[in-house]
This record gives C-alpha cells, sequence and structure tokens, in this order.
C-alpha cells in the first residue's frame, strides 16, 4: 500500500512538464509526431544528405520516444533500433552497446569522440540518439565494424520556454528534472538542463544518486554564423552492483538478491565540454569548427566475487559465493579538434564535397588492488556486514593513450535523379601506447590506417530506394603481449558489405528500411599456445544477418516503430574459439512500440521487446534464455499545460537477464514495475 500511495501523492503533489500546447477540448492533441520518435538523422554523411538516398544503414531515436516509454536510463533507450543490444556498464553505472555483434567500446557526442567509460549524458539531456549501422571509421575514426552511436544533446532555442518533470515508482525512485530555455535577444539565448535522481531501484541496498547539470549558450553572431559553447557535469553516487556471476545457481534467485555488501561504494564524477561555430550553407559553402573536452573519474571500494584460491571456487555447490574487497580508481581524459568544409554545386549533376581534418587524444589509467582475504556469502541467505580488510595485492596498474591527426574526403553525386554515388575515405596517423606498471612491460605502436568507403543508390520512384555499399574500420590492438617475432601490432580491420531497401510514403509519415549485410573483423589478437607470452594476429570474426526498422503515423493519432534482426555473429578463426558465437549478441531480436491518442486528452501506449538467448562468455559455456517483456503507459492531460504518465514497464513480471560488461557477469532485468511522472511546459 505504500508504495501506491507514493505514487498516488506524486502525481497530485508534484506538477511536472508535458510536452503539449493548449488546445480546443473537441479537438485531438498529438503531443508527438512520427518525426519526434524517428528523427532525421545526418549521421551517415555529415551534408544532410535526406536518408531516402544515402546508401547506408542508420536510425535514431527521439526525446519523445524515450519520454513516451518511461525511460530513466539508456538501458532500454535502444531497444527499438534493429541490430543492437545492452549491456549493463562497471557497476551498472553506465550502459555500453554492441552493435551487429560488436562491441561499440567509444561512443559519439554531438560528434565528438568520447570514451564509453564516461557517465553518458542524462536521458534528460538528450535530444536523440543515432545510430549508423556497419564500418563508420571513413567519417569518424577508429571504431569497430558493428557502427558508432551518436548521443545529440539538447541546444539553445530562439524562444522562452520551461519544462519540469518529476518522476516515482513503486522501487522509491524519485526523479525530477528542469529545462529552462532562455532568448535573451534575437542574437544570444542560453539552456539549462538539469537533473536529480534517488537512484533507488529494485535491486537491494542499491541506490545510485545522480545530480546533472547541462548549460549552454548560442551566439548568432550574423546570418549564417551561430556558435554555440556547451558544458555537462555529471556527480553520482552510489553503491557498486555487480550483480550475477555465470553461475545456473544463481539464475534462480530474486531479482533483487544483492550479493555484494550494503558498505559497497563507488563514485563517478564526469565534465564535458565543448565548442562548435558553423559558418554558411551547404548549398553554397559551409566551414564547421569544433573542439570537445570530456574527463571522468570514478573510485570505489566493494566486494568484488572471485575465485579464493585451493578448494575455494567462485561458487560452491552449496551456494556459496566468494569474494574479496577491492579498491579501484579510473581516469578517463578526451580530447578532440575538428575543422571541416562542405559544398554543394553543380546543377545538371550536383555534387557534395566534404573535407575535414580532425586531431583527438585519449588517455586513461586504471588501478584495481585487492585484498588476499575471502569473505564468502550465501547466495541464498546472505549475511552482510563481512569486514574489510586493506586490499594488499595489485591487480592492475596501468596506462594507456591513442594520439591521432586524421584528414577526409567524401565526394556524393547526383548523377541522374534515380541515381547517386557517394565515394570517402580517410586517412589516419594513430600513436597508441599501453604501459603495465605491475609487470614493467609496455606495448606501443605507430600506424597509419587507410579507410574507404563506398555506395550506391538506386532512386526507382514512388518513395523506393535501393542501396548498396562496402566499408572498412580499424581498432587499435595494442596490449603489452607482445607479438610474435616482436613485431609492431597491426589494428584490427573490419569490411562490410550491404545491400538494402528504403521507402518512405504517406509525405514521409511511413518509413521503412530493410538491410542484409555481411561483416568480417581480422587481425585479431590470439594467444600463441602453450602459455606462450605472445600472440598472432591471425584471429576473425564475422557477422552476417538482416534487418527490418519501420516507423509510421499512418493517422495523425497513431505512431508506431517495429523492428527485427537475425545476427549471425561467430569466431571464424583462433586458435581456442573456433565456431564459437560472439558474447552478448541475440541471434534473434524484435521490438514494437506504438502510441495512440484517443481522446483529446488522454492517449495509451504499448511495446513488445522480444530477446533471444545469447551467450555470456567467449567460451559459450553460459547461455542466458531469451524473453519477451511487455510495457504500457496511459496518457492524461488535466489541464493544458499539465500532463500526468503512467508507465507500466515489464508489465507481465517477465523474468529475464541482461548481460554484463564481462565474461563472468549478468544482471536480472526489470521486474514489473509502475512509473508515474507529471509534467508541466510554461
Amino acid at each position: 500500500m505504500l508504495r501506491k500511495s507514493l505514487l498516488v501523492t506524486a502525481i497530485i503533489s508534484a506538477p511536472a512538464a508535458a510536452q503539449t500546447t493548449a488546445a480546443k477540448p473537441d479537438e485531438i492533441v498529438v503531443t508527438t509526431t512520427i518525426e519526434a520518435y524517428d528523427p532525421t538523422s545526418d549521421i551517415a554523411t555529415r551534408t544532410g544528405t535526406p536518408e531516402l538516398e544515402a546508401p547506408f544503414s542508420m536510425d535514431a531515436v527521439g526525446a519523445a520516444l524515450i519520454d513516451d516509454r518511461g525511460l530513466t536510463t539508456l538501458t532500454d533507450a535502444l531497444r527499438t533500433v534493429a541490430g543492437t543490444a545492452p549491456i549493463s556498464g562497471i557497476g551498472n553505472f553506465n550502459t555500453r552497446f554492441r552493435l551487429r555483434g560488436f562491441a561499440a567500446n567509444n561512443i559519439l557526442r554531438n560528434g565528438f569522440r568520447q570514451a564509453i567509460g564516461f557517465n553518458v549524458t542524462d536521458v534528460a539531456h538528450i535530444d536523440r540518439i543515432e545510430v549508423l549501422k556497419g564500418p563508420a571509421s571513413a567519417l569518424y575514426g577508429r571504431f569497430d565494424p558493428g557502427g558508432v552511436i551518436n548521443i545529440v544533446t539538447k541546444r539553445p532555442l530562439s524562444d522562452n520556454r520551461f519544462f519540469a518533470s518529476s518522476t516515482i515508482d513503486e522501487d522509491g525512485q524519485l526523479r525530477g528534472t528542469v529545462d529552462l530555455n532562455w532568448a535573451a535577444s534575437e542574437t544570444v539565448s542560453a539552456r539549462v538542463n538539469a537533473a536529480f535522481d534517488n537512484g533507488k531501484n529494485f535491486r537491494d541496498f542499491v541506490e545510485n544518486e545522480t545530480y546533472f547539470v547541462a548549460p549552454s549558450v548560442a551566439f548568432q553572431l550574423g546570418n549564417q554564423t551561430r556558435l554555440i559553447i556547451e558544458g555537462e557535469y555529471s556527480n553520482r553516487d552510489g553503491v557498486f552492483d555487480r550483480g550475477f556471476v555465470s553461475n545456473a545457481q544463481l539464475l534462480n534467485l530474486p531479482p533483487e538478491r544483492f550479493l555484494g555488501d550494503p558498505a559497497d561504494t563507488y563514485r563517478n564524477r564526469t565534465t564535458a565540454t565543448s565548442a562548435t561555430l558553423e559558418h554558411g550553407d551547404i548549398d553554397d559553402v559551409r566551414l564547421r569548427l569544433g573542439a570537445s573536452y570530456s574527463r571522468s573519474r570514478s573510485d570505489g571500494f566493494y566486494f568484488f566475487p572471485v575465485a579464493g584460491g585451493a578448494g575455494v571456487p567462485l561458487v560452491s555447490a552449496a551456494g556459496v559465493l566468494n569474494r574479496r574487497i577491492q579498491t579501484t580508481f579510473d581516469v578517463q581524459t578526451d580530447y578532440s579538434a575538428t575543422a571541416e568544409v562542405a559544398a554543394r554545386f553543380g546543377s545538371a549533376i550536383e555534387t557534395t564535397v566534404l573535407a575535414a581534418v580532425e586531431y583527438n587524444r585519449d588517455e586513461g589509467t586504471s588501478v584495481i588492488r585487492r585484498s588476499t582475504t575471502n569473505a564468502p556469502i550465501n547466495i541464498f541467505a546472505p549475511v552482510y556486514g563481512a569486514p574489510r580488510p586493506a586490499p594488499n595485492a595489485g591487480i592492475v596498474d596501468s596506462a594507456a593513450s591513442n594520439d591521432s591527426i586524421a584528414g577526409l574526403l567524401q565526394i556524393e553525386t547526383a548523377w541522374t535523379p534515380w541515381l547517386r554515388t557517394t565515394l570517402g575515405a580517410r586517412l589516419e596517423r594513430l600513436e597508441s601506447r599501453f604501459t603495465d606498471n605491475l609487470t614493467g612491460r609496455s606495448g606501443a605502436a605507430d600506424e597509419t590506417a587507410f579507410t574507404p568507403r563506398a555506395g550506391v543508390t538506386i532512386l526507382p520512384g514512388n518513395g523506393f530506394a535501393i542501396y548498396g555499399n562496402f566499408g572498412r574500420s580499424f581498432a587499435p590492438e595494442v596490449t603489452t603481449r607482445p607479438i610474435v617475432d616482436n613485431v609492431q601490432p597491426e589494428p584490427s580491420i573490419g569490411e562490410q558489405f550491404e545491400v538494402g531497401a528504403r521507402w518512405e510514403g504517406a509525405d514521409g509519415r511511413i518509413r521503412a528500411n530493410v538491410a542484409l549485410f555481411d561483416i568480417t573483423r581480422s587481425n585479431i589478437r590470439v594467444a600463441e599456445p602453450g602459455g606462450s607470452p605472445f600472440d598472432r594476429q591471425v584471429g576473425e570474426q564475422r557477422s552476417r544477418g538482416f534487418e527490418l526498422d519501420l516507423a509510421a503515423q499512418p493517422v495523425p493519432e497513431l505512431r508506431f516503430e517495429a523492428t527485427y534482426a537475425y545476427v549471425d555473429a561467430e569466431v571464424t578463426r583462433d586458435s581456442l574459439l573456433t565456431g564459437r558465437k560472439l558474447q552478448a549478441t541475440p541471434t534473434h531480436s524484435a521490438s514494437i512500440w506504438s502510441r495512440l491518442d484517443i481522446h483529446p486528452r488522454f492517449g495509451i501506449g504499448a511495446g513488445v521487446f522480444l530477446v533471444s538467448d545469447r551467450f555470456v562468455d567467449t567460451q559459450n559455456t553460459f547461455a542466458l534464455d531469451g524473453f519477451a517483456r511487455a510495457d504500457g503507459a496511459i496518457y492524461w492531460r488535466p489541464l493544458d499545460r499539465l500532463e500526468v504518465q503512467l508507465n507500466l514497464l515489464n508489465a507481465f513480471d517477465a523474468g529475464y537477464f541482461e548481460n554484463g560488461n564481462t565474461n563472468n557477469n549478468f544482471y536480472p532485468g526489470q521486474p514489473r514495475t509502475i512509473r508515474a511522472t507529471a509534467k508541466v511546459v510554461l
């Protein structure tokens, strides 16, 4: 009863924001459009080429879709993008993703590279999330071949606005957000997004309190010149949650069971700032200059599950999990700068040219120390409060850096009204360094990578497009383990062949994309057999599959998104793992989400998300079962500027698990939860 009364109290007493406008009582109020759910994305070309004409697979998730689904973290945000799979990050403090079977170890934030170890932007500050599928190195540099994710944040607008929201759920989560935009004059505007979240959730003892603020200011320096300066600060304190280890006994534990200790701690501080100056128009000449700086610092003191030596397994047959106390300290810093020029010219044969020079440096340090004293806990009847001796053994003490400078050129040509081609290439000079301070070993590589891509689009008419592309990616493979014969390690290389088709109908209110892809990643490190300290770069992985994305608004009152992906991702060459499936990658996944406004002041939403079995580890010894999860929502607007929203997450209380960030952990999925939000807009 207490949980339900909290929900009612929050709805009545906490005015919060609705993205609605005043309306007459007898008219349907459409609070979101298909463009708000599936916004137009520029991630595939960086030149504003219409998606129908671009020969690459891409998708986007708008803030309205995230909001309608009642999401407060990124974990489920990309469920409506085919071929993506979330991975709970370090201590469940952040979210990582796999794209077409390959890890997205870095992301973009407003086009600038950012390490995934950061606390990623709060969902309250997200305008849209863009996904470019397949190798993206020709445009964005060193990435694995599955694709790249770009988080686009909210920027200053030209009018005054105020939005606030308050959220509470059955688990005691309290969350508030504010979005204030101030048009100081015709040439200056400022915006502040802020959020607070007490971080309570269904896991026992786990609370991750978050404070987030993101100020930005825009200056209109002329008719065609705009400068935007943005900042972010995130402060997150909470309990480190390792989830469950990969052992079958833990699959039947209640999802709230916590196997750390209530005294476990983890803290993260993240700052980010960027400035972008844009001048001109692409139909003439557009110049864009930008720079970005980000820094994240994390530290923790918590029990970590680990085998305890001879006769002390990780999990005993009696259900005793062994742990040892450990401390962690991590710092990650990114610097980026770019200068690009784009122009479109020609009439009979239209050509769009993009040229850019980019610089990036990322550097990080990581230190982990662990006690040698065992601290077992019974997984069926846990007792907390074990002694916390000072960690006395070094586990990790490393430093890594990557320095790169690159130039790229892209030429898009409309040869006829029905034929377009895209040719592009990037030349990047990369210096990578890795040092292990525990062993005194170091690794280094100085590489020059050439990453081309090419695509063709055929436009037969009636909103149809047929496309095909080839692309290449690269990523450094530098560790302290030497390569056989002590040769310099080469980057891993990804190559993709893709064909697909798009259709846009009903004046853009119906959008569909299907794609067939074949990706091969080679030059992967493989350990020499027999305990050798050397590696060979002969490993290979392959991902083949089919994707379908559909977004539609057939009538003004109904919006929906549907996706399906088949991904066959496996190791094709390795000394030990040949034939194994890539971890954390379901063969089948599908989703559908819809919202229907059935009355001027009332709407409903519903969705289903399907995920098949997937392996936790690279050896394929432990798999998580597939699941089907259903969500629902009710939207009610009692006043013109007030909206109340109820979300029912996991309506049928399906038991399921999410992949963790290592070979040896996973997390219980969200049980059935009612979440209430009140919103107000002025």
